[in-house]
């Protein structure tokens, strides 16, 4: 049973999580920002334009959370 004996959450957050029963919590994550990042990593990379000591990093987004029924 959800979410007595489990709980349901999905990643993306589109608008058809609130059509399902029950309703289904999400996480919303900017893409296109992580996108925008990512290409600026990758052509930093490419153009050789980087500091060996920041090859390895962390890079956090947003996200929001998104209650509904299934948790």
């Amino acid at each position: 049973k959800i979410p007595g004996n489990i709980a349901v959450a999905c990643l993306d957050g589109s608008d058809s999580c609130d059509q399902t029963h029950p309703t289904l919590t999400s996480i919303r994550i900017d893409y296109k920002k992580m996108g925008i990042e990512t290409g600026k990593l990758l052509i930093g990379l490419l153009n050789n334009n980087h500091d060996e000591s920041e090859e390895s990093r962390i890079v956090q987004f947003n996200y929001q959370i998104e209650l509904r029924q299934s948790t």
